[in-house]
Formats: C-alpha cells, sequence, structure tokens
C-alpha cells in the first residue's frame, strides 16, 4: 500500500469426497465397514504490517476457518429390517453395526461402528497484533490476541444401535455380548480464548543474551450451547440433593440452570493463568564457536472439545444404554425400562436406567507443562560441530 505498509490476503478451500465402498459393491455387506466422506475445509486470513520505523513494526493478523465433514454409508440393514422387538430404528434407518467375533480371524463386522452417519460443522476466528521494538541492546516482543470457535456436531455413534457377539455360533443363536443404543449425539459448543505477552531479548554483553517474558492465557472452558453438561456431587448424592432443571435426574447430579452450576460449561474459568519464561545463551569467548544455552518455561493449554462429548451422550441427552446380554430377537425383555426410544428433550425427559456418566469436575485446572533444557554445542573446524 505504500512504502511502510503491507497489506494481503488469501483464501484456501480443499475438499475431500469419498463414495461408500457399499456403492462400489452393493451385493457385498461385509464392505459396508467403510463408510463415505464428503469433506471441506476453507480459510480466510488476512493482515496488515507497518513500519513505523526502521525500529518499531506492527504486524495484524486475522483468519477465519470452516470445516464441514460428512460421514455416511449407503442403506444396508438394521436390527429393525432383521425383524428385532421393541427396538427403534428411526434415527439411521435401514443401518445398524454388528461385529461379532475378531474380524479377519474368526467373526466379521457390518456396519462403519463409530463412522456412521454423522455431520460437523466448526469455525474459528481469531485476531492477532504483535508488536516488535528494538532499542539499544534490547528487542522487546508483545503482542495479544482473541479467538473464538463454535462447533456443531451431530453424530449416531449408538443411535443406529450397535450389536457385538462373542464368535459366531454366538451370533447363529442370538446370543448377544452387548446392545448399545442412544438418541442422537449433538456436540454444540463454543469456546473463547484470550492471551497477551511481553518479552525482552537483551544483549547484555558481547557474550551473554538473555531472554525473559511472561505471558497471559487465561483458561475459559468451551460451554455447551445446548446445556448438554453437568456435574456430580457425592455430598448431594447422599443428601438427596435433585435437579430442578431436569426432575427425573438421580440425586448428586446437577445441569447448567441449577443453583451453583458455572455457566454452560461446568467448569470454573481460570483467568490469572501467568506463563514466564527464561532463557540465556553464552559464548564464552566471543568468536562464535561456542555457545551455552539454557531456558526454563511454564505453557498451557485446554483440552479439546471432544472432552464434552460424553456429557452429550449421557442421560438425558443421548441416554446411552449399554445391555450385557440378552437375546437378538427381543433384547430388552429382561430389562423393559432401558427401552425409552423414541422420546423428546424436555425438563420432564427420562433418565435410561443403567445410564453412562462421566461428569465435568468444576475445579478441573488447566493443562500446565514445565520444560526446561541445557545445551552446548561447539564448532571444530569448518565441517564439524557437537
Amino acid at each position: 500500500a505504500s512504502a511502510k505498509n503491507t497489506i494481503f490476503g488469501r483464501y484456501l478451500r480443499s475438499q475431500y469426497y469419498r463414495p461408500p465402498s457399499l456403492t462400489l459393491t452393493p451385493s457385498n455387506l461385509l464392505t459396508s465397514t467403510q463408510g463415505g466422506l464428503d469433506d471441506a475445509d476453507q480459510t480466510w486470513t488476512a493482515g496488515d504490517t507497518y513500519l513505523f520505523s526502521s525500529t518499531l513494526v506492527n504486524q495484524f493478523r486475522a483468519s477465519v476457518d470452516r470445516t464441514g465433514i460428512h460421514r455416511f454409508d449407503s442403506n444396508f440393514v438394521s436390527s429393525c429390517d432383521l425383524g428385532v422387538q421393541n427396538i427403534y430404528c428411526g434415527y439411521v434407518p435401514h443401518q445398524s453395526t454388528f461385529s461379532i467375533g475378531t474380524a479377519g480371524v474368526n467373526g466379521f463386522s457390518v456396519g462403519p461402528g463409530t463412522g456412521g452417519e454423522a455431520a460437523a460443522h466448526s469455525t474459528t476466528y481469531q485476531l492477532n497484533n504483535d508488536v516488535s521494538w528494538v532499542h539499544g541492546a534490547h528487542q522487546v516482543n508483545y503482542g495479544f490476541g482473541a479467538s473464538t470457535y463454535k462447533m456443531n456436531f451431530l453424530g449416531n455413534v449408538y443411535s443406529q444401535n450397535s450389536w457385538t457377539f462373542a464368535n459366531i455360533p454366538a451370533f447363529l443363536l442370538g446370543q448377544i455380548t452387548t446392545l448399545s443404543e442412544s438418541a442422537p449425539n449433538p456436540l454444540v459448543q463454543q469456546k473463547w480464548f484470550f492471551d497477551g505477552y511481553i518479552q525482552d531479548t537483551w544483549k547484555m554483553t558481547q557474550h551473554l543474551t538473555i531472554n525473559v517474558g511472561v505471558r497471559w492465557e487465561p483458561s475459559l472452558p468451551p460451554g455447551m450451547l445446548n446445556n448438554a453438561a453437568y456435574n456430580f456431587s457425592f455430598a448431594n448424592m447422599m443428601a438427596g440433593v435433585k435437579s430442578t432443571t431436569y426432575v427425573k435426574a438421580p440425586p448428586g447430579l446437577s445441569f447448567p440452570g441449577d443453583p451453583g452450576f458455572n455457566g454452560l460449561s461446568g467448569v470454573k474459568n481460570q483467568w490469572n493463568l501467568f506463563a514466564p519464561r527464561v532463557a540465556l545463551a553464552w559464548d564464552p569467548k566471543g568468536d562464535g564457536k561456542m555457545v551455552i544455552r539454557a531456558s526454563y518455561g511454564i505453557s498451557y493449554d485446554y483440552v479439546n472439545g471432544s472432552m464434552y462429548v460424553n456429557s452429550a451422550d449421557s442421560p438425558p441427552f443421548g441416554n446411552t444404554t449399554i445391555l450385557t446380554s440378552g437375546q437378538f430377537s427381543n433384547p430388552f425383555a429382561g430389562n423393559p425400562g432401558a427401552n425409552i426410544f423414541p422420546y423428546s428433550l424436555n425438563s420432564n425427559s427420562p433418565f435410561v436406567n443403567g445410564g453412562t456418566y462421566i461428569a465435568e469436575q468444576p475445579n478441573m485446572k488447566a493443562t500446565q507443562v514445565n520444560q526446561w533444557n541445557f545445551v552446548i554445542q561447539r564448532q571444530f573446524g569448518n565441517d564439524w560441530v557437537a
């Protein structure tokens, strides 16, 4: 734009398509284990670099990334198509997963398992501004950033009905090892991220350079926009304290909207996370042939959004139920309370018997890494370094 100002923009798109294997070999049910993929990724990036002077440079960056993933399969056969009684197949018609024995050795599989029908769209927005300032023996870098992502995922891990049989004789006799069933499992969340830092690289002497800095990086857990998060308290369970949001929940569980629940995540924010780091480089003789380096720093990270997958699939949201025995023809005959499908999610939703729960912990801490190193490097002659 001028001698001092440079502006750039970039757009990238990549796309991948793979048809279901059953489409290519429609007479072979065993190929249904590899479903189809229809994926696309798009990235928009813009930036501005401005030279205030020969010693002061400002860089601004903005980006948007959008990923779309669609997993699917051709129709083959569902539990209902095979005549199973009292089971619901309406979420993913004509598709169920069957695993018999050890595939490839003394068994086989039909259906894509956890890779069944699903759609996921996630969008990330990010802004960063960085300043570099050279002043005498110092080079000071500082900056700040902010980003947010929104994820909208709808899967059918168990809503297509997932069956396992110990071996081929058990399959022929209809003796199941497990039946896993649930409603579709949505993962609808948003996360915010902020950071700021300052760093000084100081050439203290001709032989010694010191680098010190600190980064502020608060931990803000992702919020479940459909309220699919929960906590569990053993003390509240013993005291018989129940949720006012979902009235049929077992004692001890709490959800967004209940007293004391933390936002839409169930985990407390940690605003006071500061990550210091220090490093030095020493050239004993000043001839550039030997250097001693040492550094220490603290870094933080956050668990990705899939931490909440089991929340989204637990009662009352997905109501995952796993039967560990029974007869294929009528698996709920010995456990009729486990068959609650289909149902609508509301304050009076049922909680399946034997539901699967993995609760978020309100005081969960951010991942912290302490890292240090020590290096001695020496040049010998013109061609060797140790």
